[in-house]
């Protein structure tokens, strides 16, 4: 995803400048703060190579916080705020606070498949709570604590009522 033009500014290769003098390390750091790296290695290679490794952050989840949507990695963090149509099938938290709580909520989630494959978004509330919204609006209010045995009554009601069908 990161061009190689990106890296290569990033980089800063001064043209008349000699490997001994490039500071690796210091390109590395700055490949680092591109917003898809990351990972990166510099290594230099006498007498004139440059040898560079990037790995690339897996996009996890759509994160809505206030007017904006974001692309994040598993640890919630900010990969790009364009994002793709082909990342529309990604898990939403929306909230302030939700990126960094994204993966334990999608676990949560994941736990039931019945219900995963119709989970629209899930809403963190005062940081501390989950909405679960479906895709028919239905909204699950989960409590504080002890949420996989609500969601688990839930589901029981749900396979037993339909319950998760009605308005």
């Amino acid at each position: 995803q990161t061009s190689e033009v990106d890296m290569l500014e990033r980089l800063a290769i001064p043209s008349d400048a000699s490997m001994v003098a490039f500071d690796a390390e210091a390109a590395r750091q700055r490949l680092e703060t591109l917003p898809w790296i990351k990972t990166a290695t510099v290594r230099k290679l006498y007498p004139g190579t440059l040898q560079v490794a990037v790995t690339e952050r897996t996009p996890f989840a759509l994160w809505q916080h206030g007017g904006a949507l974001s692309l994040i990695d598993g640890a919630g963090k900010v990969i790009s705020d364009y994002v793709d149509p082909i990342y529309a099938g990604l898990p939403m938290v929306v909230g302030a606070d939700a990126a960094p709580q994204a993966k334990e909520i999608t676990a949560l989630i994941g736990a039931f498949p019945t219900l995963r494959s119709r989970v629209k978004a899930a809403s963190l509330i005062s940081g501390r709570r989950w909405n679960i919204v479906l895709d028919n609006n239905v909204t699950i209010m989960l409590p504080e604590s002890g949420a996989q045995p609500a969601l688990q009554r839930i589901v029981d009601f749900d396979a037993a009522n339909g319950l998760l069908s009605r308005d």
